[in-house]
């Protein structure tokens, strides 16, 4: 115990005697520009509704969002079409999108946004890929107007023959 009350008593008094200096012969400021605003671009490889916060924007717009705030995206999607996958800045989030009880809305509220961001839609078709997306419709329309005749021309024949 003496021993080392000795050798501290002897590294005190040579600390004593033997400053230790710091000497810098430049100096550096550094900064940093930090953006108020990031850039949020939004594609789907079909076309669908989307609202960003309460922006509504087309496919593949961009939109700016203030730095540190966690605005949320609603998709609405046709009676056509399935959400199938999503990824923000190419990292897979699509467990993360909450798709409502019907499928057609889907939402997802953003971490606190520090970056430009982008994020991809794939959206999955429920119709046939034949190109035609509204040939069903315009069948069901044709059919009901040619019933909708049919049954004028019959309802004036009747007349005709009374």
């Amino acid at each position: 115990m003496k021993r080392l009350a000795v050798v501290l008593g002897m590294c005190l008094c040579l600390s004593a005697f033997c400053p230790l200096t710091a000497h810098a012969e430049e100096s550096a400021v550094i900064s940093a520009t930090v953006p108020d605003t990031h850039s949020l671009t939004v594609t789907a490889n079909e076309d669908i509704k989307i609202e960003v916060g309460t922006t509504w924007i087309q496919n593949g717009d961009t939109v700016k969002v203030n730095r540190l705030s966690s605005p949320c995206i609603m998709l609405e999607l046709t009676s056509e079409q399935n959400f199938s996958k999503a990824f923000l800045n190419g990292v897979d989030i699509t467990d993360q999108i909450r798709v409502e009880k019907y499928g057609y809305i889907a939402s997802y509220y953003f971490e606190p946004v520090y970056e430009d961001m982008t994020l991809e839609i794939e959206i999955e078709s429920n119709l046939p890929q034949t190109g035609y997306s509204n040939i069903y419709r315009i069948i069901e329309i044709s059919a009901l107007l040619m019933t909708t005749t049919g049954i004028v021309i019959v309802a004036k024949t009747k007349k005709e023959k009374e």
